[in-house]
């Protein structure tokens, strides 16, 4: 009772009333009448009851939330208070935190991991060419007698050098690469392993999709600091402006950069004095690990003037919506094509209509799995909002709640790692490739994306007075502008073979036409400030209305949109691939807003008024807004007529586009990539892509000779039809004529010729495969059940619980 005596004294006056009465008789040591205690008692269990810290039972899902992941609310639990308070201060002002500090804090963070039975640790990092990647390595050392004991890491746990397993692109020996922890994205115990986030750098250049995304986020940070300096209180607090002129770490990319020299040398004044230094992270800790060699006292100076002078700081906040198929694991081991590709290459659609699926009740084998990973991944920090069933069958959607836009990638990869670990416990597949079944709805991951400030302002939500309203449409100008100068970076964000086939199918996703849709109110609210010339125009000055009615512009999106404006506050990117890695489209949206955002600065030091700045933004680059069907014929025709890019529908298309010399020129300017790095990241994506495609032919070519064909050809039992049998025979000779006309075009590969020549050649090989795709689907049903060698797509897809019973 004395333990929660400060619940008691939250509750009315007769809890009040008991507390005290406890209170003098523990003083005078007496004892407490049995009726006072059975009334207290009573009340007490009303108040544990209703208290939001009660103790949990067991069974209670919230009870280990949270428990495995080394989060604000486990440091100010597990640290001391002044080294809680430096990283804090670190977080907050880019400070780095001394070599003490950097020991302490790895003792205190190992230590809370093996509490929770981790005996390893490994930087979890996501290489250009994968999802992502790990070395695990053990908490364990060997004593001079042989005996193995427990090793406490220090600072290395935060940093790891290495030799790089492959080599890096463009280079023939192994190189020297490091894995750095990044700070703003917190550790978890999974599996017995300790998992660092962290980023891969060589001293040639990035290898990783994560690196660049925290310099974008550092990009996106400064500019908005900048144009808050320049506008002052006009829509903005009127926070200190940045500093023009300020001392380079390691990490930044130097202006003179040729693409031959590393990442931002040690700026001392004079010229580089190293060649090659470790690439840049560029996060908030400016080289990225908040670990420096400064002493302790330099490191609190210098953080306490930096907190004085801090100008506004805003972040990319992102939430996703999850899209993938489950199948029952027995039935995907019969499909060499799935195993190999994630694709069924044949199959005939099931005959049950394909659209009365959406938010149907979900299989109990399902939701017992979707209950267990829900439960996992609360239990890592990740904040998993809600989930249902998606237009297929077979389709389903998990959906998370807004975090940082670098954290939310890593949730990202974390749930498609460990759904593909639980799923097997429940005999199931996870699938998350973007077109598996070729005639049924792709699946793709929409990503929610917003600008918010520290304390919570949404830049992208309709204010509620002038000052406010003008911050939104000055943000909402710039990302205008951003989506019409920079198309083609957006169509190669979310540019890969798999995605290249949901895109181009004409169902409910997006064109490959970037547009932005911003519904039929907010359109023509841009208009009015476009005809007056003025950033607020005469009439609206009731603001809190206004807002309202804007915030409803983000129900008349359509659904096939590929940029819309959503929930009021954010925008919806909804070209991302399912299977793809966030890190990169996150990284190209936050790239060209904050160019948007430097133009916006320049404009205004050069004299301009904020109003002059947005509306010739909107007259220069509103025809990007488009509110219509993105998938009918007269979308195309209006986009070529208002000059929109049409020609980039498939991947090695769009990379070659974004090797241009203004699209190198950008990512340079703003130290995300040097020209090197991504000519680098466009020749390994474009590689990918090939690899896809040949990799797809081989099993083409394979089902066809060792499982189709010989099962129509041994199935007697159809046979005892005529018609049947006529049917088959005609259809076994087409198929056989396809396939070695496959054959020879996938034996025809140029493997001597330019890689862009080689990736035009893998248009001819899938429509070779679409032919031979065609016949053998129509063979399916002529040939016996029982013969036939694949699991069929109704097994697949339509009675997950009948099947895996009898499996």
């Amino acid at each position: 009772i004395q333990h929660h005596d400060h619940r008691l004294s939250s509750f009315s006056h007769l809890c009040q009333t008991h507390t005290t009465m406890f209170r003098q008789s523990f003083r005078r040591g007496a004892t407490v009448s049995p009726p006072t205690c059975n009334s207290a008692a009573r009340l007490l269990r009303m108040c544990l009851a209703s208290s939001p810290s009660r103790t949990f039972s067991s069974h209670d899902p919230f009870h280990n939330a949270n428990s495995r992941v080394f989060n604000d609310a486990t440091m100010k639990q597990y640290l001391p208070p002044q080294l809680y308070q430096s990283f804090s201060q670190m977080l907050r002002t880019t400070v780095p935190i001394s070599d003490d500090e950097q020991d302490e804090l790895a003792y205190h963070l190992q230590h809370w991991a093996m509490e929770r039975g981790a005996t390893t640790f490994s930087h979890l990092f996501t290489p250009i060419r994968g999802n992502s990647a790990s070395r695990k390595e053990a908490f364990v050392a060997r004593s001079k007698n042989g005996d193995l004991h427990r090793e406490y890491i220090g600072r290395d746990l935060f940093r790891k050098e290495r030799i790089a397993i492959s080599s890096y692109p463009g280079q023939s020996n192994r190189v020297k690469a490091s894995t750095l922890w990044d700070v703003t994205s917190p550790p978890f115990v999974l599996n017995q392993t300790l998992y660092m986030p962290a980023m891969c750098r060589t001293e040639f250049g990035t290898i990783d999709e994560k690196t660049p995304h925290l310099r974008s986020i550092k990009a996106l940070r400064e500019a908005a600091a900048r144009l808050c300096s320049v506008m002052g209180s006009d829509g903005f607090e009127n926070k200190q402006p940045v500093q023009k002129l300020r001392p380079k770490r390691i990490t930044d990319l130097d202006d003179d950069s040729d693409g031959e020299l590393g990442w931002g040398q040690h700026w001392t004044g004079n010229k580089h004095h190293s060649k090659h230094v470790p690439t840049s992270d560029l996060n908030d800790m400016n080289d990225g690990s908040g670990m420096s060699t400064k002493s302790q006292s330099n490191s609190q100076s210098d953080a306490a003037n930096a907190a004085a002078n801090a100008p506004l700081r805003v972040l990319s906040n992102v939430s996703w919506e999850q899209e993938f198929y489950l199948v029952p694991k027995q039935a995907y081991l019969k499909r060499p094509d799935l195993i190999q590709t994630q694709q069924t290459l044949v199959g005939a659609p099931p005959h049950k209509a394909r659209f009365n699926h959406f938010f149907s009740k979900q299989p109990e084998i399902v939701q017992k799995f979707l209950n267990e990973v829900q439960s996992e991944l609360w239990q890592v920090g990740v904040p998993l909002s809600s989930s249902l069933s998606e237009v297929s069958f077979g389709q389903h959607e998990l959906c998370s709640s807004p975090v940082p836009s670098n954290v939310s990638a890593d949730h990202n990869l974390l749930l498609k790692e460990l759904m593909g670990s639980v799923s097997s416990k429940f005999g199931l597949y996870t699938i998350f490739h973007e077109k598996p079944f070729l005639t049924m709805q792709g699946s793709s991951t929409h990503m929610n994306w917003s600008i918010d400030s520290e304390d919570g302002v949404k830049m992208f939500e309709p204010g509620t007075d002038a000052a406010s309203q003008t911050r939104f449409v000055v943000f909402i100008a710039a990302l205008i502008r951003a989506t019409h100068s920079h198309q083609d970076c957006i169509r190669v964000s979310c540019a890969t073979a798999a995605n290249d086939l949901r895109l181009a199918s004409n169902d409910e996703n997006p064109s490959t036409i970037i547009s932005l849709s911003l519904g039929d109110t907010l359109t023509n609210y841009l208009k009015k400030i476009e005809t007056s010339g003025e950033i607020i125009p005469k009439g609206f000055t009731d603001f809190k209305a206004l807002s309202k009615q804007l915030k409803k512009s983000s129900d008349e999106v359509h659904r096939t949109s590929p940029f819309a404006f959503t929930n009021g506050s954010c925008f919806e990117f909804r070209c991302q691939g399912s299977s793809d890695n966030l890190n990169f489209p996150l990284c190209i949206l936050n790239t060209i807003l904050a160019d948007s955002l430097d133009h916006f600065a320049r404009e205004l030091e050069r004299g301009k008024s904020v109003s002059q700045v947005v509306v010739e933004t909107l007259k220069q680059h509103s025809d990007i807004i488009y509110n219509g069907d993105c998938h009918s014929k007269s979308w195309e025709k209006e986009a070529q007529r208002r000059g929109l890019l049409n020609s980039l529908k498939s991947t090695p298309q769009a990379f070659q586009r974004f090797r241009d010399a203004k699209n190198k020129e950008l990512f340079k300017r703003h130290k995300i990539f040097s020209p090197q790095e991504l000519d680098i990241r466009s020749t390994v994506k474009t590689e990918q892509y090939i690899e896809t495609f040949l990799s797809a032919a081989s099993c083409m070519l394979e089902l066809q000779w060792s499982h189709i064909i010989p099962a129509a050809e041994n199935d007697t039992v159809s046979d005892l039809s005529l018609i049947c049998r006529e049917r088959k025979q005609k259809l076994l000779k087409q198929l056989d004529s396809a396939t070695e006309r496959l054959r020879t075009v996938y034996e025809g590969y140029p493997a001597n010729e330019d890689p862009l020549e080689r990736a035009f050649f893998c248009t001819k090989l899938w429509a070779e495969m679409d032919a031979v795709r065609e016949i053998a689907d129509a063979m399916e049903p002529l040939v016996s059940h029982d013969l036939w060698p694949l699991s069929k797509f109704r097994e697949l897809l339509l009675a997950h619980d009948e099947v895996i019973e009898r499996y």
